[in-house]
């Protein structure tokens, strides 16, 4: 394998089911982490450099970890991170985003480490990760609507420039994942809390709106990686909770999302108004779209090529491959998040008849 801090292309005659083994193998060995046991975004691959421990991205690796049933005995790091997110917790660090000149609560990062402190507290059967994952479900519950009060992305009161993930609301519909997990663990106010946050996000997709999907109200352009959320997040609600309305509305997000896949196979971040892309293909995206199509059943066109511009944004880094994260940029970072969704992504497209079950989607 090539150095860890000087990522090259993946070959390309590489079949993509190994692409999936590969990636799963530098999740489990050569992912960045902080010294403390955090998981990192990403990491540059020409400096070495990484970005900071990040909560969100560490709940997501232990929902992963749960998914591939890693044993510590063979994968240890997953064990040093639920213990570095219950130590942070304990202190009363929920702000989750350093990087942030403000610190600021996100809902929706709460949710993904309440998610990934449920899923793999159950899996290794820890009472205590299980505990912390519920507390972190009450404070979500607590900040959900009861009155017809508008839904706040941001726990407390905090300015901050509106972008999809401070002041849009359809991406948190994948607080749905932790809502019914902790339902199924016996917290009985987390199925109607489920129900109230699907009202007060209200209709992610309306056919008969330009766009269809909006994910910041007012904004010149949609994020088609919040969309995605909110089809997941639909998705795990109508398969968990058998709730058709919600799996049909996750089935539609999904088919308009591919109607915005690029000649190149690869997907924008940003769409405008209008429909036309704005800026660069974006493999956190790309990734979500594929899984969404098998996990949605839903058809489309161009599957193929998107699965070829995937795994050809993929880098040979230490004990495996990551994704780039913005395929063709000067800046080469290996996504933590995206090398996830892809190999998630690479099963449902490579293995006969394999399937994801909703508690252990990231």
């Amino acid at each position: 394998m090539a150095d860890p801090n000087s990522a090259t292309a993946a070959s390309p005659t590489m079949d993509s089911a190994r692409y999936g083994l590969l990636l799963r193998a530098w999740l489990a060995r050569s992912a960045p982490r902080a010294a403390e046991g955090a998981y990192c975004g990403w990491r540059d691959a020409a400096t070495g450099d990484h970005s900071f421990p990040y909560p969100e991205i560490t709940g997501y690796m232990l929902t992963f970890a749960s998914y591939c049933r890693w044993q510590p005995a063979e994968v240890s790091e997953p064990e040093c991170a639920s213990r570095w997110l219950t130590s942070i917790l304990a202190d009363g660090r929920i702000d989750c985003r350093p990087d942030k000149p403000t610190p600021a609560v996100y809902l929706f990062d709460l949710g993904m480490i309440a998610q990934g402190l449920l899923r793999y507290g159950t899996y290794r059967e820890d009472a205590e990760l299980i505990e912390s994952g519920l507390k972190l479900v009450q404070a979500i519950r607590q900040a959900l609507p009861h009155g017809g009060e508008p839904l706040a992305p941001i726990i407390g009161a905090h300015r901050l420039p509106p972008t999809w993930s401070t002041a849009g609301t359809a991406h948190l519909l994948k607080l749905l994942l932790p809502l019914l997990t902790a339902a199924r663990l016996g917290d009985e106010a987390s199925l109607p809390a489920a129900h109230r946050l699907i009202t007060a996000v209200g209709t992610p997709f309306a056919p008969d709106r330009t766009p269809e999907v909006i994910t910041c109200p007012g904004a010149d352009v949609v994020s088609l990686h919040a969309a995605c959320y909110a089809a997941e997040g639909l998705w795990a609600f109508g398969t968990g909770a058998d709730d058709t309305e919600s799996a049909v509305l996750a089935r539609r997000i999904t088919r308009w999302v591919w109607g915005h896949q690029l000649a190149g196979g690869g997907f924008p971040g940003f769409i405008r108004r209008d429909g036309s892309p704005a800026g660069g293909p974006q493999s956190d995206v790309l990734a979500q779209a594929i899984r969404l199509a098998h996990l949605t059943q839903a058809q489309v066109d161009g599957l193929d090529r998107a699965v070829d511009a995937l795994t050809a944004s993929a880098a040979v880094d230490g004990e495996g491959i990551g994704i780039v994260y913005s395929p063709g940029s000067a800046a080469r970072h290996l996504n933590t998040w995206a090398s996830m969704f892809a190999a998630q992504a690479l099963d449902l497209h490579e293995i006969a008849g394999h399937r994801i079950d909703w508690p252990d989607l990231v």
